[in-house]
């Protein structure tokens, strides 16, 4: 939480494979929101809109980070706004994560 901003990761990933890769990266996030958890997914923008709930903040206030067209379109359809990462169809386009961590800081002062 270097920005003290509250986050999720929302993936079209189970539970077991969302956790192995996060552990594997060493990234234990504060919520997880799995595809098991919504009646479809990705496209669809119900697991974004789960995702916002459980971290109490507005979608139309969230930031979603996406690399793939179907995210992107579930993040849209949702309400958020959508950094893409190298990819046109967000509203944002970024080309790595450092890009998107500047932004953030320039944002915050």
């Amino acid at each position: 939480e270097e920005f003290g901003l509250p986050w999720a990761v929302v993936t079209n990933a189970d539970h077991g494979l969302a956790t192995a890769r996060l552990g594997a990266g060493g990234i234990t996030p504060p919520v997880l929101t799995t595809v098991e958890e919504v009646p479809a997914g990705k496209p669809d923008p119900a697991i974004y809109r789960l995702g916002a709930q459980r971290i109490g903040v507005p979608i139309e206030r969230c930031l979603v980070v996406e690399d793939s067209p179907a995210g992107i379109g579930a993040g849209v359809a949702a309400g958020a706004i959508v950094a893409a990462l190298r990819r046109d169809e967000g509203h944002l386009r970024i080309e790595g994560l450092p890009e998107l961590t500047r932004a953030l800081r320039a944002a915050r002062t």
